[in-house]
């Protein structure tokens, strides 16, 4: 190894050939070198590589509006002898993705990369292309959501292991700007109790990625079977949820290592709590931020710029003289 670089003798930028580059890789490593057309190629591609698995050359070109001869050129200029091979990584990729063990992507990963540096822009890059073009993509649902949210009685954000720090925020965020919204993470001692009182007047959200839980899908089966208005969001059409609905937002996330990248649903959730916040009552919205500021400040809830420990233990003192 070149300690000053970082780099192995076998490595070119921090990359060993130890394993073939994946098709995502390999579109960000070309980023710069296709055309606009080959763009919303890749842009697919990236999106839902379960699309480029499962579809013929000319059906992604109708899908991309390109014509047959682009889908030829992006895979060549990729590194494949055509589209079958291209399709074939697709597919070795898709079906690794669903079924990997995290044991696996760990001990895949060694080795690979050494220098930080390089690692550091690859994590970034595969992070920007998920967010990239993500609301083009959902536009239609996102908006059935958005009016799902101002409809519904109740609002259930369902998300277990990696999935479920999504649910989490996304209910911890709604819960600034509507009443009814609860958060089921994998409590086995709640969860389940919670969907006995789903009605076809709630809206169930379930997070759920790559490996699914039988957990997700049981609940999500539940809402579907209770006439709920349910939406979920994940990784690839392959999840065992989108059975129970049409209403699917693909997030594409990638693995770097042990867990998926939660950037692309984070983003997500920002895009539904903000546009959510401008399209729900206003005067309801105004009111309940505005009852939570007299919950806080009644319960101090929060640390005041400027005010040093001793003058908060004199206010605290003073206060519970008054009692």
């Amino acid at each position: 190894m070149d300690h000053a670089t970082g780099h192995r003798p076998e490595a070119e930028s921090g990359v060993s050939r130890q394993r073939p580059a994946t098709l995502a890789e390999r579109i960000l490593a070309s980023a710069n070198k296709i055309t606009p057309s080959e763009r919303k190629l890749a842009d697919i591609a990236l999106a839902a590589e379960e699309t480029v698995a499962l579809s013929t050359a000319a059906d992604l070109a109708k899908m991309a509006s390109v014509s047959d001869a682009t889908v030829s050129r992006l895979a060549l200029k990729l590194g494949y002898s055509g589209y079958p091979e291209m399709q074939q990584a697709a597919k070795e990729s898709l079906l690794r993705r669903l079924n990997d063990r995290t044991m696996d992507r760990l001990d895949r990963s060694f080795g690979i990369w050494t220098a930080t540096a390089d690692m550091l822009r690859h994590i970034e890059g595969l992070d920007i292309q998920s967010i990239r073009g993500l609301s083009d993509r959902i536009l239609p649902v996102f908006e059935h959501l958005i009016e799902q949210l101002g409809r519904a009685r109740r609002v259930y954000c369902i998300g277990v292991r990696s999935s479920g720090p999504p649910a989490q925020y996304l209910a911890f965020a709604l819960n600034f700007i509507r009443e009814g919204v609860t958060a089921l993470t994998g409590r086995l001692d709640s969860d389940f109790d919670h969907m006995l009182d789903v009605c076809d007047q709630d809206l169930v959200i379930v997070f759920t990625t790559a490996r699914y839980t039988r957990y997700s899908t049981s609940l999500a089966e539940i809402a579907a079977r209770k006439g709920a208005s349910l939406f979920v969001v994940t990784d690839s059409l392959a999840c065992p949820s989108t059975a129970f609905t049409n209403n699917v937002i693909i997030v594409q996330s990638h693995y770097v290592g042990v867990v998926p990248s939660l950037a692309p649903f984070f983003t997500l959730i920002h895009m539904i709590v903000g546009v959510a916040g401008q399209k729900l009552d206003r005067q309801k919205v105004l009111r309940r931020l505005k009852d939570l500021e007299e919950v806080y400040k009644a319960n101090d809830m929060y640390s005041v710029v400027g005010v040093t420990p001793e003058q908060r233990l004199r206010k605290e003192s003073e206060a519970l003289g008054e009692e």
